[in-house]
């Protein structure tokens, strides 16, 4: 075999360092190591700032609850609470956790029962930190299975629980009770303090607003809007005439609280008298292109007569829709609504029911198309008020005869 040539002593030394050298990997310069890269504080997201409370309403549900004399119609008021009903100690328990007291928080409860089946209910006033409570009272409400109603205002609610098949029947009940409640109070400041006319009616007005809240389709806020107006347009002095600008204004909400589909609770007078009042200012006028709109209106106010207890505004509007019967030509509608008129009118005393037979008998011209039918004298005779007693100019009873002189003794 051939042999490999020899390599030099020095050589092979030298070879076998490089070979050395060769086999240990070779140190690489270590990098530093990147600084760390700063994250980025995150801020916590600050907290949502509360939500403002809606303004106040003045009027508070003290005034509003049903009573005994005044109850939801269909229904009866009182007894023990149902199970699942909201009760006055819980909704003050969430009150208190929203820093309400009793100056800022008030609640009333009650229970209707219909066919002996219940509800329970509270009516509860927030005059703080409106929006806090009521998210509690929702989040409640989801678990109790309750109904939460707004009566014309985040602040003014009603809370209804307890028998779930009469929840929704008694939540309408309850609403429309609040709506009836609402036209008292405000058709009792309509008229006005004398000096606080304005203040009165402006308080009246707010209750409209309330009303449109808790039901837009109610006639009644328009019918208090157009009472307002009646009596801003009444004159200020005697013998001035009213101002028929604002009184136009009262005519065109009296319209819309009248119009077709408007709905009114199913109690109470306000209906009636707004019917009556346009009836009457309209016939007044005496515009022929008026005439069917205040037939219309006191075809209402006499239609719907039984809800109002004033037997002077029903002869009113009685007597109004015969004078435009007449007017039209129905001849034998005015007779058939004159009768009823004339019967109201007769009970309402002696003294009230004269003045108003002779204005009918002898005075009033919308009688002029009756006085030629017979019909007319009968009707009249047949009604005639008693003939006044005449008072003793003397008072008392009447005066003795003077005694004769006593003849003298024989």
């Amino acid at each position: 075999m051939r042999l490999l040539p020899r390599v030099p002593a020095f050589t092979a030394l030298a070879l076998a360092g490089l070979l050395v050298l060769l086999s240990v990997p070779a140190i690489a310069e270590e990098e530093p190591a990147p600084a760390p890269v700063p994250t980025p504080t995150e801020e916590a997201e600050p907290a949502p700032a509360p939500k403002p409370d809606p303004k106040i309403p003045g009027y508070s549900i003290e005034f509003l609850m049903p009573t005994e004399a005044n109850t939801p119609e269909g229904w009866k008021l009182g007894g023990a609470a149902p199970t699942g009903a909201p009760t006055e100690d819980g909704l003050t328990e969430i009150a208190e956790t929203c820093k309400l007291d009793d100056e800022t928080f008030y609640v009333e409860t009650g229970v209707l029962s219909q066919d002996g089946d219940k509800v329970g209910f509270a009516m509860i006033d927030i005059d703080k930190n409106v929006y806090a409570f009521r998210a509690k009272l929702d989040a409640q409400a989801t678990v109790g299975s309750w109904r939460v109603h707004e009566l014309g205002s985040p602040a003014r609610v009603v809370v209804i629980g307890g028998e779930q098949g009469l929840l929704a029947s008694a939540a309408k009940a309850l609403t429309e009770h609040v709506v009836y409640a609402m036209a008292e109070l405000g058709m009792s400041r309509v008229g006005g303090r004398r000096g606080h006319e304005e203040a009165s009616r402006e308080a009246a007005l707010a209750y409209t607003q309330a009303m449109r809240g808790i039901a837009s389709e109610s006639g009644v806020a328009n019918a208090i809007v157009g009472v307002v107006h009646w009596y801003r347009s009444q004159p200020k002095k005697r013998g001035e005439k009213p101002d028929i600008e604002i009184q136009n204004d009262a005519l065109a909400a009296f319209e819309k609280a009248l119009a077709e589909g408007v709905t009114y609770p199913p109690k109470g007078h306000l209906r009636v008298f707004v019917a009556g009042q346009l009836g009457s200012i309209l016939l007044a006028r005496h515009q022929k292109n008026t005439l069917a709109k205040a037939t219309r209106a006191l075809e209402i106010a006499v239609k719907h007569e039984q809800d109002g207890k004033n037997n002077t505004r029903r002869f009113g509007s009685r007597y109004d829709l015969a004078c435009a019967y007449a007017r039209a030509g129905k001849i034998d509608e005015a007779f058939a609504m004159l009768e009823k008129s004339i019967q109201t009118g007769a009970n309402l005393g002696p003294a009230e029911w004269a003045g108003h037979y002779k204005h009918i008998s002898e005075k009033d011209p919308d009688m002029d198309p009756l006085r030629k039918d017979p019909r007319f004298s009968k009707l009249m005779a047949d009604n005639k008020p008693p003939e006044p007693k005449k008072r003793n100019p003397h008072g008392g009873a009447p005066p003795k005869k003077p005694e004769g002189k006593k003849p003298a003794d024989h």
